[in-house]
């Protein structure tokens, strides 16, 4: 279906009528992507949030009312919308699925975990010695947010089970929730932190979706058929007014999840201090990295070496991990996927050549190792060599061969991999380190490439502590943790199986029931 035919199913029907039950659909998801018989299920995240946008900025009134059945036909064509230059060639087809895997992955990777990274890495983390933060001084947070870290996340936390329990903003508030809501501030900082972080307004929605269309330039066609593609202005404002009178609802409950992630900590500081911020974030996250892998067991962590290269003094990859059987070698990159990844639009390419830079170091402290740099007399060289580029966000092709191809190759196994693959490779569990490590080798692809997605199946992972502390920092989680259940393996795999919404169903304290629309 084009996107021109997909807007004229929408506006056969009316948009707040249509818009409700796509809430009310989101609501149903229990992680899983598959029905019972094995089929691609036409209800989920990205398709109802792809088709919210739309409708926000392209539907109409006085439509006929939808029927549960229509909100199925309706995600399912926009799961299968026409693709702008999908079958050009090998670059468009790679773009294209760039597209459909920046929809889908956030939601699939979506657990406790993403709950608990923010703490862990904003608020829990230290900067290294002798670094003088730009604007993460104290409080930066409340300036920012509204609020710590731990309470925006909580208020995130309470917004979303709300959601999912079928209230709208502003709630009717019990007295169960009312005691709660006091560990998060007060009602008055809670309504506060909501208005101004996760509240938006049609209109205001359709000129951030207007403006993302315009940004990359191009035809007024060229600008058309990639809208559906777009940035969608529910990542940074999930709940919008106009669609219930006197109510904000979310047209679709997850992306509530994502405004309360890392990323979406990351997008509000750099919008509000731009580079300032992320030179600041960037080293929380270097020495977030060095504080997972200080969890590995029988491992000696080394933190970069300052050496001498003629008369300057340069320094080594971040963090050295060694090992009995190996040393692996590993680059921070305080890096999100750009719009041109996200939307598969041109300098696809170039965005993933930024990560160039992580492979340029561990090659250079390759070699340096290779030739008895005195510096580095402390790293062994009579053992395999590992490198890994690690990442904020996750740059899911940056291992395919078409990408890796087009990058410095490496001189021994590298992997561009997520800040969540160090969370879990922290916590193998009891592990068969040779075999791990021999693992490895037999995924090597062409051009020194691991294909680290792999690289850990089939291995046991425990408990990660620092993410499980984070987690039950958390206000509302403090407040409400006898009645959770055992989350201590959600924390820890991050994996859809494990996704929050499994103890959210059983969470008590409901904010309220209200009349349907």
């Amino acid at each position: 279906m084009t996107y021109q035919e997909f807007i004229s199913l929408c506006r056969r029907y009316d948009r707040d009528q249509l818009l409700w039950l796509l809430y009310q659909a989101s609501r149903t998801w229990n992680g899983e992507t598959l029905l019972s018989n094995g089929r691609v299920k036409n209800v989920l995240p990205w398709t109802v949030a792809g088709t919210a946008a739309v409708l926000v900025c392209r539907g109409t009134s006085g439509g006929r009312r939808p029927t549960y059945a229509d909100v199925e036909l309706i995600c399912n064509r926009f799961m299968h919308l026409v693709q702008p230059g999908l079958l050009n060639g090998i670059d468009d087809l790679a773009r294209g699925l760039s597209r459909y895997v920046s929809q889908q992955a956030p939601h699939q990777r979506a657990g406790l975990a993403e709950l608990s990274r923010p703490v862990a890495l904003y608020a829990e983390t230290d900067f290294p010695d002798g670094y003088a933060p730009r604007v993460m001084v104290d409080g930066w947070d409340d300036d920012l947010l509204g609020a710590s870290v731990a309470r925006f996340v909580s208020i995130g936390f309470c917004l979303w089970a709300a959601a999912l329990r079928g209230s709208r903003y502003p709630f009717p508030w019990d007295e169960r929730m009312l005691s709660v809501v006091d560990d998060m501030g007060g009602i008055e900082v809670f309504s506060a932190v909501t208005e101004a972080q996760f509240l938006t307004e049609i209109d205001v929605f359709k000129t951030a979706r207007r403006a993302a269309v315009d940004a990359p330039g191009g035809t007024p066609n060229e600008r058309f058929v990639r809208e559906p593609f777009a940035y969608n202005p529910l990542v940074a404002r999930p709940l919008v007014g106009g669609i219930v009178p006197g109510e904000w609802i979310a047209p679709c409950v997850q992306m509530i999840e994502l405004r309360t992630s890392v990323q979406g900590v990351l997008y509000s500081g750099l919008e509000r201090w731009g580079q300032r911020f992320t030179d600041d974030a960037g080293q929380l996250f270097e020495q977030y990295v060095g504080r997972q892998l200080r969890l590995i067991e029988h491992a000696e962590v080394i933190p970069e070496i300052v050496y001498q290269d003629g008369r300057n003094a340069k320094k080594t990859i971040d963090w050295f991990v060694v090992l009995p059987e190996a040393v692996i070698l590993i680059e921070c990159k305080n890096s999100v996927p750009t719009a041109a990844v996200r939307e598969g639009l041109d300098g696809f390419g170039d965005a993933h050549q930024r990560l160039n830079k992580g492979i340029e170091q561990i090659n250079k402290t390759v070699q340096l190792i290779r030739d008895g740099q005195l510096e580095l007399s402390s790293i062994p060289a009579d053992r395999p060599l590992i490198g890994l580029v690690v990442t904020l966000g996750n740059f899911d092709f940056a291992n395919e061969v078409y990408i890796r191809a087009q990058m410095t190759q490496a001189n021994v196994p590298v992997s561009i991999v997520g800040v969540d693959f160090i969370e879990q490779f922290v916590t193998l569990a009891g592990v068969d380190w040779p075999g791990f490590i021999g693992k490895a080798a037999t995924l090597v692809l062409p051009t020194n490439v691991i294909e680290a997605r792999n690289w850990i199946d089939g291995f046991m992972l425990g408990e990660n502590p620092i993410l499980k502390s984070a987690f039950e920092s958390l206000p509302v989680i403090a407040a409400l943790g006898e009645s959770l259940p055992n989350t201590s393996s959600d924390v820890s795999s991050n994996s859809p199986e494990a996704s929050s919404t499994t103890p959210l169903s059983q969470a008590p304290g409901s904010l309220g029931s209200q009349e349907d629309f």
